[in-house]
């Protein structure tokens, strides 16, 4: 697929406090470079319009010119709020939604996901062998409702809101094995979230 630049948003998820890694994990080098950068390079090669997510770390980033920052929605917990406050800055109807700390994002794969990111599609995802992957995925701006409801009744978890939108008919599910000629070994959704992920990730990209 040909995609022009201004078909999709990337969100990028950073404000994550790193408890298991001691601290911030965007600065985290991986294969020479810090894992902030990684993403943010993959986003820029995507799209025009790249919304970092700071959280408590606004202020705190250093952004390349033409990336912006967005605030999490209110009173929305963790990456529920990040991808409500994500969606409603997105200049376009379709959303990457990045975390910081998945150092093998794939260009190649996101474009795969756009394509199921249609009709009465409000989420396109994943579905590898711990099930249903909410990150890597694409959101669409319609979503926020749905996300919204979630997080007025107490609920924390993007998976909640996947299960809602399947019941719905809105959610288009990519089995990992439809991936195996982009990416055979899913490395796009490593997420670091521990040491040993860290050393994982580090010896994956060879430093």
């Amino acid at each position: 697929m040909s995609l022009a630049p201004a078909a999709l948003s990337v969100l990028v998820l950073a404000g994550g406090e790193g408890r298991r890694l001691g601290g911030r994990k965007d600065g985290l080098p991986v294969g020479g470079r810090p894992l902030l950068e990684r993403v943010l390079q993959v986003a820029q090669a995507l799209s025009e319009d790249v919304v970092v997510l700071p959280g408590r770390w606004a202020g705190q980033l250093h952004l390349p010119p033409g990336v912006r920052s967005a605030q999490d929605a209110p009173g929305a917990p963790g990456p529920l709020g990040a991808l409500l406050g994500g969606l409603r800055a997105a200049r376009h109807d379709a959303c990457l939604l990045l975390p910081c700390d998945m150092p093998f994002a794939s260009v190649e794969v996101a474009r795969r996901l756009l394509d199921g990111a249609h009709g009465r599609t409000l989420a396109a995802v994943v579905v590898g062998p711990r099930g249903r992957e909410p990150f890597h995925a694409i959101w669409r701006r319609g979503a926020a409702a749905l996300l919204e409801r979630v997080a007025a009744r107490g609920g924390r978890a993007l998976h909640e809101a996947l299960g809602e939108l399947d019941a719905l008919g809105a959610l288009h599910e990519t089995p990992a094995a439809a991936l195996a000629d982009l990416d055979p070994e899913l490395a796009c959704l490593v997420n670091v979230n521990s040491a040993s992920d860290l050393a994982v990730a580090r010896a994956r990209a060879g430093g």
